[in-house]
């Protein structure tokens, strides 16, 4: 990939004009862009307990062991990081699929994911599994630009 002088991100140096990403502030997704690029994956035999177990460590009474940087929405279905810098800066939204859960990323509602809470979000979740359940799970990965599902920007 390559980044031009006026801010586009090109998949190949010879791909130029409106098929290019295009970085400005915030990351925007190119609705034209077909292929999958981003989202955390946890690699498993049971995401669906892998899901639980991340809900049980965060509802925990025990401070032993509980998490305690990752907060769940009253809806039950987002998740975002307490740091007082990243509160409610983006959110994660899980989807249980075979042999993988994976979480994507859902903007504010009044404002778009900037690249640096994008990083900070996925870095972070991805380093919570690790400390956690890295026993659950065979491998995490997550790339550089929003996939179908991430909700970055409107």
């Amino acid at each position: 990939m390559k980044v031009t002088p006026d801010g586009k991100l090109l998949r190949h140096p010879s791909e130029i004009g409106e098929s290019s990403l295009t970085l400005v502030g915030a990351l925007r997704f190119n609705r034209e862009f077909t292929k999958p690029l981003m989202s955390v994956h946890f690699y498993c035999d049971a995401p669906q307990a892998l899901l639980a177990a991340f809900n049980t460590r965060i509802a925990q009474i025990e401070q032993k062991d509980k998490i305690t940087t990752w907060e769940l929405h009253s809806d039950g279905q987002h998740y975002t990081h307490l740091a007082a810098a990243w509160n409610r800066k983006a959110w994660m939204r899980p989807a249980v699929q075979t042999g993988r859960l994976t979480f994507n990323i859902v903007r504010s509602k009044d404002s778009s994911v900037s690249s640096v809470a994008y990083a900070y979000y996925h870095g972070h979740l991805i380093e919570t599994f690790l400390t956690h359940f890295d026993g659950l799970f065979s491998n995490a990965s997550a790339s550089a630009m929003p996939e179908a599902d991430d909700r970055v920007s409107d």
